[in-house]
């Protein structure tokens, strides 16, 4: 039996101003790609989001960085903390090495399925 090669992954990016519905369009296309089987993870990627999200995040940028820390730690405007957050993640490995692991854990899962 020959095995189908795993697709490779995609992403969508999705941006918008406060209000405009990004959480809610992140939550039915997580939901919609579950009820289709499809492996899907939901990523964080505005360290300044405030509250919970309406869908669970698998990779949170938060927990590397925090608009709301910085502004306190390095005394920086809301704007400042932002950018002071996007070098330090453009900067390391913790993203990269995030969705490597939820790579890796889909493709054990696929295995598992054989």
């Amino acid at each position: 039996c020959s095995r189908v090669p795993a697709m490779p992954p995609y992403g969508v990016v999705v941006v918008g101003p406060p209000g405009a519905g990004k959480s809610t369009l992140c939550a039915g296309l997580a939901r919609y790609l579950e009820l289709l089987r499809r492996p899907c993870a939901v990523v964080n990627l505005d360290p300044g989001c405030e509250g919970p999200h309406r869908t669970p995040c698998h990779v949170d940028v938060r927990n590397v960085c925090r608009v709301e820390d910085v502004m306190r730690s390095e005394q920086l405007g809301p704007n400042g903390a932002l950018t002071y957050c996007v070098r330090l993640l453009r900067d390391s490995k913790w993203l990269v090495g995030r969705i490597e692991q939820l790579r890796q854990s889909s493709s054990d899962d696929d295995d598992d399925d054989d």
